[in-house]
């Protein structure tokens, strides 16, 4: 079985205040790093098995239909899945788990 890290990474953001806010119907939350940087997370686009992730990742989000991604400047990331699970470490490796979903331009 696959895991996140058979997964593309993609870009995410950069912020100087070292984090990133997520927007999904009505409800923002941020999603904090321990340094200032380009972010990137693993988008996993299958079913995978997530107690496989292990006890180091938290769920910082999790929401139905869209998620948008903002940094310091702008929206980096549209994502569009029936439900979105956004995980996060504290050496801020981040999983965005979204079964059947797809970037949006």
């Amino acid at each position: 079985m696959k895991t996140y890290k058979d997964f593309p990474r993609v870009f995410i953001g950069y912020s100087d205040r070292s984090d990133l806010v997520l927007r999904s119907c009505g409800e923002v939350k941020f999603l904090g790093f321990d340094h200032e940087d380009n972010y990137y997370a693993y988008f996993v686009t299958e079913p995978i098995d997530i107690s496989r992730l292990g006890p180091e990742f938290r769920r910082a989000l999790s929401c139905r239909s869209v998620l948008w991604i903002y940094d310091d400047l702008e929206r980096t990331v549209c994502i569009d899945a029936p439900k979105i699970d956004v995980y996060i470490t504290n050496d801020d490796v981040c999983v965005i788990y979204a079964p059947g979903g797809v970037l949006v331009g």
